[in-house]
């Protein structure tokens, strides 16, 4: 049997719920930096760090971050690995979703490419 949740884009079996709800139970999946405990306040996640969906168990390296107008964070995760000689395919969670695996996992090489360019109306003017 499987369970679908809301606005969550993934469909979860009974036993991983509860095995969500035993890490739960432990405290494995709450944070105390704050006054009050949240789960999956996960504001320590950068880019390269290996991090796990606590609902799916999907795995792999944070390769990008996505922020929104309304306070929604959001990580692209790339799992590390070929399937049948293929790259496979990365998939997007919400912050609260995740729990951090492997800080530094792979450190990024941030290398800026390219220059300023000119806008539109400063290359083609009237």
């Amino acid at each position: 049997m499987c369970y679908l949740l809301a606005n969550v884009n993934v469909m979860v079996t009974l036993e991983q719920i509860n095995a969500f709800f035993d890490l739960l139970a432990k405290g494995t999946l709450l944070s105390k930096k704050k006054d009050n405990l949240s789960l999956g306040d996960l504001a320590d996640i950068q880019l390269g760090d290996k991090v796990r969906d606590i609902v799916t168990g999907f795995q792999g390296v944070a390769d990008c971050k996505m922020e929104f107008l309304n306070g929604c964070v959001r990580w692209q995760v790339q799992p590390q690995g070929l399937f049948e000689g293929k790259v496979k395919e990365a998939h997007v969670f919400d912050q609260q979703q995740l729990a951090l695996v492997e800080p530094e996992a792979v450190l990024p090489n941030i290398v800026r490419s390219g220059g300023d360019r000119l806008t539109p109306k400063q290359r083609y003017p009237k």
